[in-house]
């Protein structure tokens, strides 16, 4: 255990240099930006591409852990909702913020660089599906059900582009997801990609977990408290402690282990994703509250992590 967590310090100390960059001052916002946009951009997509684009197309279809993987949130995602709407007596705008928290994790900025350099680039073809799912179904169901709830609660819709139209074009234009594509087109038409490519992209992919640890330190230098902080670690313990559980569970009731089992739980041990906190905003759901999630979880993910990677 404590080797583990000696091996997970080096990310997270870089994560806390890009705190103190900011709060320090050493780093203009135009300056984190630009690391940001290197990162969703270049390094990400690249790193993405690469594993998906020389995996095997069998790799790819592997519909049994989606299938498992989606019961386990929607079981972990209801489960939320309905604590939050019943024992904590949130409205359902807040019952729906809890269940997202406690189920969206950041995979793409700290996930993926994260447990592939740790433990091994196999673990990126399973990873991509989760963030897939994440950004195909989990945030845009999501983003619907805080506006009907929000509307049903105030009487009026809340937040900017809402509609699905909006939604599908940003998602069709995600840098993420447009790698995750080529990539799995790439592998399924078994198509060779050229080494020079592979050595492009294997460049920019090593400097994926250094920048972005940096990019969510920094991130975190502009987090909110919040005056009530109840819901954050409600929150927090959802999302670090009750979800990898569900997953481990579920996928093992499925008969799912090895890299696939272990890209799961390890993926949901990641702290709340800062997408979260814009969410909460766009509509106005406890949004320091959101915000102080993302921060405590990540905080707490040091050890949090340590301990996932040494059970699974």
């Amino acid at each position: 255990m404590i080797a583990v967590l000696l091996k997970t310090l080096p990310f997270f100390a870089i994560t806390f240099l890009g705190f103190a960059a900011v709060k320090w001052r050493l780093f203009e916002p135009a300056g984190i930006s630009g690391i940001s946009r290197f990162v969703m951009f270049l390094a990400l997509p690249a790193l993405l591409f690469t594993r998906l684009a020389t995996a095997s197309a069998e790799l790819l279809l592997s519909g049994r852990f989606m299938l498992a993987y989606m019961l386990a949130v929607l079981l972990t995602f209801a489960g939320a909702a309905l604590l939050a709407r019943y024992v904590l007596r949130a409205p359902p705008p807040r019952a729906v913020l809890y269940g997202l928290a406690g189920t969206y994790g950041n995979i793409g900025f700290l996930g993926l660089p994260l447990i592939t350099v740790l433990v091994g680039d196999e673990l990126a073809v399973p990873l991509a599906m989760i963030l897939t799912f994440d950004l195909v179904i989990l945030v845009p169901l999501s983003s619907v059900a805080l506006a009907a709830g929000q509307a049903r609660t105030t009487g009026a819709v809340t937040g900017t582009k809402t509609g699905i139209g909006p939604g599908l074009a940003a998602l069709m234009r995600n840098p993420l997801m447009l790698a995750i594509a080529a990539g799995a087109l790439v592998s399924l038409a078994r198509l060779p990609v050229p080494e020079p490519v592979l050595e492009l992209s294997g460049l920019l992919s090593r400097a994926a977990a250094p920048c972005a640890m940096f990019v969510v330190g920094a991130v975190l230098a502009g987090g909110r408290t919040a005056a009530h902080p109840l819901p954050a670690l409600v929150m927090s313990l959802i999302k670090l402690a009750v979800f990898p559980l569900v997953v481990w569970t579920v996928l093992s009731g499925f008969g799912i282990g090895g890299v696939w089992l272990q890209a799961a739980v390890l993926g949901a041990a990641m702290p709340v994703a800062a997408v979260v906190t814009i969410l909460a905003e766009q509509h106005d759901v406890l949004p320091a509250q959101a915000s102080m999630a993302v921060l405590i979880s990540t905080l707490a993910s040091a050890a949090t992590i340590a301990v996932a990677l040494t059970l699974v």
